[in-house]
């Protein structure tokens, strides 16, 4: 009895060793198609982000000359002093002109 059970079991795992030879191949396969996917979308992916790394360069351009005429507007500080500057330049215009008008 007990050497029917070994033989049944040696059977069995007969049959189970040549599925995991085929599961082996297959894994192997598998394995082969997914590293030639990967090479393909790596590839593809570092086109794609050396893409992106120049729009990004031109956009820190972009933010560069923005950030340059920024610092050519004036200040309010330097705004008023053109008014103050302006008004004084009228006023001494207009008593000029009253000046002369006598």
């Amino acid at each position: 009895m007990l050497a029917q059970r070994v033989a049944r079991l040696e059977a069995d795992m007969s049959e189970i060793k040549s599925a995991l030879v085929r599961l082996d191949a297959k894994f192997d396969k598998l394995d082969a198609k997914f590293d030639g996917k990967l090479g393909e979308m790596d590839g593809r992916l570092n086109g794609k982000l050396g893409a992106i790394e120049g729009r990004l360069s031109g956009i820190e351009g972009r933010i560069g000359s923005v950030e340059g005429r920024f610092n050519q507007v004036p200040t309010i500080w330097g705004m008023l002093g053109i008014v103050a500057t302006l008004l004084i330049g009228i006023a001494g215009l207009m008593f000029t002109g009253k000046y002369f008008q006598r």
